[in-house]
């Protein structure tokens, strides 16, 4: 973990950081609304991707 607070990467890896939660925070906001089985496809795949993105994101912290 590199401790060096103020680089370029410390500052990006916070603001991945941040991103990835509120990501995850209306990800979760839709799965606890959304009924998958219902006719709101559109939503559905738009969580879908929040999701996908969520994990992407997880991603390329783990690469920092």
């Amino acid at each position: 973990m590199l401790s060096t607070s103020g680089t370029w990467v410390t500052r990006k890896t916070k603001w991945v950081y941040e991103l990835v939660l509120v990501q995850y925070t209306i990800f979760r906001k839709c799965t606890e609304v959304l009924d998958l089985n219902s006719l709101w496809y559109g939503d559905a795949k738009h969580c879908m991707w929040i999701e996908a993105r969520f994990y992407l994101l997880l991603d390329e912290i783990d690469a920092i």
